[in-house]
C-alpha cells in the first residue's frame, strides 16, 4: 500500500532499484508510445520486461512528457492511478 500520492514517475533505468536493494515490491508501469522518436515500442517492451512492470502500450502519442502537447492527459492519470489498485 502507497503511503501517499505518487510525484514522480522515472524514465530512465536505475540498478538501484531492484527488489534485491529495497527489499520489498516495487510498482511499475511503462507506458509507451507507438511513434516515440526517443524510444521505440520495442525498447519500451524490453523496460518492462527487465523491471517486471506492465506494459501499456498508448498508441501513437509522440514523445510523452510536458512537451508533448498531451495537456492534462486523462488517460495517463488512470494508468498512474491504477498503480494504487494493484
Amino acid at each position: 500500500m502507497l503511503a501517499g500520492p505518487v510525484r514522480l514517475v522515472l524514465a530512465v533505468e536505475c540498478p538501484c532499484l531492484t527488489l534485491g536493494v529495497l527489499g520489498r515490491r516495487i510498482l511499475a508501469l511503462v507506458v509507451g508510445s507507438a511513434n516515440d522518436p526517443y524510444c521505440t515500442p520495442e525498447a519500451a517492451v524490453d523496460f518492462a520486461e527487465r523491471w517486471a512492470a506492465r506494459w501499456h502500450p498508448a498508441g501513437a502519442c509522440g514523445h510523452i512528457d510536458s512537451a508533448g502537447g498531451l495537456g492534462p492527459w486523462p488517460h495517463g492519470r488512470e494508468l498512474l492511478d491504477s498503480l494504487t489498485r494493484l
